[in-house]
């Protein structure tokens, strides 16, 4: 999308100069050469950049901070007299992205449309990227609480059989140790259980399924449907998660 441009410049011919030589950048300009039409043009919220001389009126100033506040993607480049450029400085501090000379060297003033773009186009993937976390936590936030509201057992064990996370069912039912055999947990065995479906998993890499009998941490024992999948964590390492539902008998 073509950048829109508020170009702000008491000088009628010097601002119809800069039009006519930015408009040959394939930029949309629009000239604002007195505070009454500032005021006008800032009722727009769409500008990308404003090229101004903050000095054509004394209200300018606050107009410009005013309007960079309230959208502060917006990218500030002053256009100011040598003699006033200190002053510029002094007003708009690091606002401005640039601070040119009038008359104004059209090399310079290519290079700070160029910066503005890549800042404007640099904004626009940050507000994508943080769109895309939120989306992402609202997500994950989804998940953790599927995990721990599901009405079944689920654990997540390693290669080692050791179990690295549990839903609240589980944690109730069985234990909320981490780093336990899941067959000490779910069986209080000593050592894997025969035809075990979370090394089968590790294995080949497919769901397995089974029908199990469990024993709770309060004695109880459970017949459960048994299903294994792989999962990988953010750092490729190989997990299996273990859901189980009790079977009515």
């Amino acid at each position: 999308m073509t950048k829109q441009i508020l170009l702000i410049d008491g000088d009628q011919d010097h601002s119809q100069a800069l039009k006519t030589f930015i408009e040959r950048l394939q930029y949309d300009i629009t000239v604002a050469n007195t505070t009454a039409e500032v005021k006008d043009c800032l009722t727009r919220s769409d500008w990308d950049v404003f090229l101004a001389d903050p000095f054509i009126d004394e209200d300018l100033q606050p107009m410009l901070l005013s309007a960079k506040k309230k959208s502060p993607r917006v990218q500030l480049i002053i256009l100011a007299p040598r003699d006033k450029l200190d002053e510029a400085m002094d007003l708009f501090g690091a606002e401005a992205i640039q601070y040119l000379e009038i008359p104004v060297n059209s090399k310079a003033l290519e290079i700070g449309l160029i910066l503005a773009a890549r800042n404007l186009a640099q904004t626009h993937r940050m507000s994508r990227y943080t769109s895309r976390l939120a989306d992402l936590h609202n997500a994950q936030d989804l998940l953790n609480q599927l995990f721990e509201e599901v009405p079944c057992y689920i654990s997540v064990q390693d290669r080692n059989l050791r179990i690295t996370a549990a839903n609240k069912r589980f944690k109730h039912h069985f234990s909320s140790r981490i780093g336990e055999f899941c067959y000490e947990i779910y069986k209080h065995r000593t050592s894997p259980c025969p035809e075990c479906p979370v090394q089968e998993t590790f294995h080949d890499g497919k769901v397995h399924s089974t029908e199990e009998i469990v024993t709770s941490k309060f004695g109880k024992q459970y017949n459960v449907l048994t299903q294994t999948a792989p999962i990988r964590n953010e750092r490729s390492e190989e997990h299996t998660s273990e859901l189980q539902s009790r079977q009515s008998i």
